[in-house]
Formats: structure tokens, sequence, C-alpha cells
């Protein structure tokens, strides 16, 4: 690979970003490398759903990413909220419990804006999702249980009623069918002792999806349900870099010429993540990683 100036591993989000980065900054020769087929190119770029998460402090910061806007959706600006960077730096402190990195943090939320932006002259299309399916299910849980509930969950709002049937009357769902749902399980939990630490055996009968562990009455208020959705992604761990997207070496030294961006990154994310951060993430550090990489 001597005949290149910058190679690039990957082929999804960060990683062209990074090779676009590199030509724009003066690399001569890239060489983006991607061992999955052509229908499968692009990591979990492939899977995500495009969402980008990025600071901006007016509706009007807005126009420039997508300028017809108003013209699709009249009145539009005025429903949008700003979204400033001491917001944005909140979430991820929130859903990280604490433990972001702060550099690598600023780096993130700073960048966001001028990166989507920079993504927009390179040829992306921004679009704004109005009719999104709800695709959402609810969780439900009685008291016995909402102490094991796992930190993700204080991301979300829960809707809480002292009855089962109270509950359901806050959800949008066929409500008559839910709380008969609900009234099936109950009469279906066998007995057995409750044990949260080991797939305990504890199951419904009769039922035509049953629960085969860890199956408790719904019978303690109050009563909470999560909505909540499938999603994919990705593993949080990964190498250390510095401003400059440069992989540290153990002893805390820049090694020469190793770039990392996208999920390589670790120190960001920790628990949990704010929805559109993982590809703003791959954005914002794979062109740093490109441009730098370029200079090296």
């Amino acid at each position: 690979m001597a005949d290149y100036d910058v190679v690039v591993v990957g082929a999804g989000n960060a990683a062209l970003a990074a090779a676009v980065s590199a030509r724009e900054q003066g690399a001569g020769r890239v060489a983006v490398l991607e061992k999955a087929p052509r229908e499968l190119r692009g990591g979990n770029t492939h899977y995500s759903g495009g969402l980008l998460r990025f600071a901006y402090d007016r509706s009007e910061d807005l126009l420039p990413l997508v300028p017809d806007v108003e013209q699709q959706v009249p009145g539009f600006l005025a429903g949008v909220e700003p979204y400033p960077p001491k917001r944005f730096h909140a979430d991820l402190e929130r859903v990280t419990e604490g433990r972001s990195d702060p550099e690598l943090a600023e780096i993130l939320i700073d960048r966001s804006y001028d990166t989507v932006r920079w993504m927009v002259r390179q040829g992306i299309a921004m679009e704004i999702i109005l009719n999104q399916p709800r695709g959402i299910a609810y969780q439900v849980f009685d008291d016995k249980v909402t102490g094991l509930l796992e930190g993700r969950y204080k991301t979300g709002r829960p809707a809480t009623a002292d009855s089962l049937a109270a509950l359901v009357e806050q959800l949008p769902v066929d409500r008559a069918r839910c709380l008969e749902t609900l009234r099936a399980y109950n009469a279906a939990v066998a007995p057995g002792a409750f044990d949260p630490t080991i797939r305990d055996g504890l199951a419904t009968t009769g039922l035509a999806l049953p629960k085969s562990n860890w199956a408790q009455r719904l019978d303690t208020p109050p009563y909470t349900a999560w909505p909540v959705t499938g999603g994919i992604t990705f593993t949080f761990g990964g190498v250390r870099v510095d401003a400059a997207a440069q992989v540290q070496s153990t002893s805390w030294t820049p090694i020469p010429g190793l770039y990392a961006c996208g999920e390589m990154v670790g120190g960001l994310f920790h628990g949990n993540y704010p929805g559109g951060t993982g590809l703003m993430s791959g954005a914002v550090f794979g062109r740093l990683a490109g441009a730098h990489a370029a200079g090296a």
C-alpha cells in the first residue's frame, strides 16, 4: 500500500468521511478497503436510520441543510426549537451518566453543525421526516421490579397509574385488547420463586407467546408503561484518540500515521448514547482523521 497517501479501513459513514476529507486536504491517492460484498457495504451505517444529532442556535440555521423546507412544509421553522450546544452537552451527560470524555464530547458538539454543513457540500441530501411509522411497543412493569430496571430507562418517560386499567387508558393502543392481554398474562403466571440473577424458570402457561423466565403477576401498584422500539446499536469501547483523531499508545503518546474514527473511538459513550450521536461522531472524527492523515 506504499503507493497510497492514506489508507482507510472500512466503508461506513466515518470511513468515507475520512476518505473525502483526506482528498480535500491534499492527499493524492486514497484507498478505501471494505471486505463486505457491495450489497452489504457500509458497516453499521448500512443498517442505521440516517439520524444526525447536531447543535444549532436558531431554527434558521437549518436552512443551509434543507433550503426548500418552507416550500415543502410551510411554517416548519416556526415549529422547530433551537438545540444549542449546552442542551446537546446536557443530553450527552445525562444518558452516559457523566462518563463521556470531556475533550471528545466538546469536539463532537462544537464541530457537529459545521460537519453537517460540510456533508451537505459533499452532496449528501438531508431529509425532514414527517410521517415516520411509530413502530412503538410498551413494556409494562409493576412496583416490584422498577428498582431492577437498567439505567437506560432513565432516559425515557413512562406512563404511570395505580391500576392497569388506568394505565392502559393513557396509551395510544387498542385499549380493550391491551387490557385483555395483561389480564390473560396475569392468569397464566405459574407459582414459583422469582430470581432476577438467573434464568429462574418462572414461566407462563397456556399463552401463544410464552414468557419463559421471570414471569410475575402485575399486581403491585404503581404500574408503569415504557415506550420502546427496536434499534441498531454498536459497541462503546475503542481506542483512545486525541483532538486530531490520532490513536494514542499505552504510554499516552500519538502513534505516527494511525488515526481512528467511528465505532473505533473509545471514551465518548458509556451505557447509552443520545440518538443520532453515533453517525454524528463518525462524521466529525472521520473528517478530522482524514484531514490530519493527509497532512501527516
